[in-house]
């Protein structure tokens, strides 16, 4: 199960939105804007919003705003 699965998230069925180079190909992953440092997010091509590593529930801006 991804990390992106796990929790409160936008949807239940997670589909990263796949991005790609010459080189390679990757999830679309960035940082959280409201946690900061190295927690993620990334884009789900089903709901077409972020996903939240661990759940929302874990973002430390959303667990202070309580």
């Amino acid at each position: 199960m991804s990390e992106y699965e796990i929790g409160q998230q936008p949807c239940d069925n997670f589909t990263p939105q796949m991005e790609s180079n010459a080189y390679a190909t990757w999830t679309n992953e960035h940082q959280c804007y409201r946690c900061g440092g190295d927690v993620t997010v990334s884009f789900c091509e089903n709901c077409m919003r972020d996903h939240h590593s661990g759940g929302y529930e874990t973002c430390t801006r959303e667990d202070k705003a309580k």
